[in-house]
């Protein structure tokens, strides 16, 4: 009940704010017109100081500084747009995936464990659905329902990259500049209705997976900026 009246409702008012600095924060990086018919109204300069008001370590400047990577000011603002918001599809998809894969781990440990347990004891069935199932119906309940809210996200994720992979290959061609940077506020569109929506992921993984899939996302963006350069080009 707690989760269902308080916590379950605070995070859709917070993921809600969330999307929205985020989108705020690639409208004026990429830049990208503000579409206010779907996002609405920018937070409230008062709240976004009062989010950012404490004081940051030096570890957690650096992990927000230059979060895009960047190599892709070598290339023209149309063509780098289109890598950065790959690089946010990409890993969110391989972030959610080493959850799910966590979460389907654990599942599967837990219930191993118990009937083995089960089985050294001796319980009969009744035993093991008074004693151990029961007790451990909400975190099984949790986390089958997070593991399916995952995997539908990360289907959405992939097929917004597919899109944006559309995308390139017709800016690496004969497609103008303007309509390539409209595919991409239309591509930007989606990415905020994903953020607004999707379900959450712990803080603490997120830290502990960081390093590693942005030494990989990095490494992907500098084959595309490559790529650019050969199909167009640049110097």
């Amino acid at each position: 009940l707690i989760d269902i009246i308080i916590i379950d409702r605070s995070h859709k008012v917070r993921m809600k704010i969330a999307a929205k600095l985020q989108e705020e924060f690639d409208c004026f990086v990429l830049s990208i017109e503000w579409n206010k018919f779907l996002v609405g109204r920018k937070v409230d300069p008062e709240d976004v100081a009062r989010e950012s008001s404490c004081n940051l370590n030096v570890s957690d400047k650096n992990r927000l500084t230059n979060w895009y990577p960047t190599v892709v000011k070598e290339l023209p603002i149309h063509l780098a747009r289109i890598i950065c918001q790959r690089t946010n599809l990409w890993y969110d998809r391989e972030l959610r995936t080493r959850y799910r894969n966590i979460i389907s781990w654990s599942v599967a440990f837990i219930i191993i464990a118990s009937v083995a347990v089960s089985s050294t004891v001796g319980f009969t069935v009744t035993s093991f659905v008074i004693t151990i199932l029961m007790p451990m119906s909400p975190a099984l309940n949790w986390a089958i329902r997070e593991y399916y809210r995952q995997t539908d996200t990360m289907k959405t994720l992939e097929n917004l990259k597919s899109e944006i992979e559309k995308l390139w290959d017709k800016a690496l061609g004969n497609t103008t500049v303007e309509e390539v940077t409209e595919a991409s506020r239309e591509l930007q569109d989606a990415i905020f209705a994903h953020r607004a929506s999707s379900p959450l992921i712990f803080n603490w993984l997120y830290k502990r997976l960081r390093p590693k899939i942005e030494s990989n996302m990095n490494s992907g963006a500098e084959y595309w900026v490559k790529q650019a350069k050969t199909a167009k080009g640049i110097n």
